[in-house]
């Protein structure tokens, strides 16, 4: 059921900001939880081509699940402050904070099934960690390919949606939890269409080292809250296409 002009209220309510800590709580959680765990995912990863157990299947989704948290949900807090002020608005304190919720939840149900199966496809293809032979020139081949794309007009566009939360919640708002679902599958979609290859190029490039994690969540948090973050955007895709086109060049003169 849509909801006809929704207004959202002008300061953020005190149940607003006790989400905003359990939110923060929640980021830095996932941060300690990735890093404990990073030799066990490795070894989960190799798992899934291998044939494993049901159980270390669950576990190795469930830790995707929470690296994905760790990097995308401090980008992803602006749309969340925002959604559940007017579900608060609308519902009340424990129904928004149940709404708000179920939005985050919609939100990394994508991006966890996102990487969970990049992750499986990538290994399998032999694209994780040092590549030889042809497959050397995937990364520099990659970069370019994620550089183009900060450039396209469909990256600014799916950026523009992940900038205004104010103008997403307005013109998507949907009514009730089902609703909170929808919308936060509906944000995911957008977030996926921004950061898809820049994840994949951490994926491959980054061999999913906490480092590198680090860098690319700063870079994907700064082009979505900074006031100049189209041409941050843009400048990370140039950069890309320059590092892109070495990291070739370099390939080339390999074995």
């Amino acid at each position: 059921m849509e909801m006809s002009q929704p207004t959202l209220p002008t300061q953020l309510p005190r149940a607003g900001w006790i989400v905003l800590f359990l939110l923060g709580a929640v980021i830095a959680t996932a941060w300690l939880v990735t890093w404990w765990t990073a030799a066990d995912y490795g070894d989960l990863l190799m798992m899934q081509l291998a044939g494993s157990a049901p159980t270390d299947t669950l576990l190795f989704v469930g830790l995707s699940g929470a690296m994905m948290v760790a990097m995308m949900l401090p980008s992803a807090l602006p749309m969340v402050r925002t959604y559940g002020s007017l579900a608060t608005s609308e519902a009340g304190v424990k129904e928004g904070r149940s709404r708000t919720g179920i939005f985050v939840a919609g939100y990394f149900l994508a991006w966890t099934a996102f990487a969970a199966v990049s992750l499986v496809l990538l290994s399998a293809a032999g694209l994780m960690g040092e590549v030889t032979g042809p497959l050397r020139y995937v990364p520099g081949t990659l970069l370019i390919a994620m550089g183009i794309y900060q450039l396209t007009a469909w990256k600014q566009s799916c950026l523009q949606q992940c900038r205004t939360p104010t103008s997403f919640v307005l013109t998507r708002w949907r009514s009730g939890r089902r609703g909170a679902l929808r919308m936060g599958l509906d944000h995911a979609g957008y977030c996926l269409g921004c950061c898809w290859l820049l994840m994949l190029v951490l994926f491959v490039a980054g061999a999913m080292g906490l480092l590198w994690m680090g860098v690319f969540s700063l870079l994907i948090l700064g082009e979505k809250v900074w006031s100049r973050g189209e041409l941050f955007s843009r400048a990370i895709g140039a950069t890309g296409i320059a590092v892109g086109s070495v990291a070739l060049a370099f390939a080339g003169i390999g074995p």
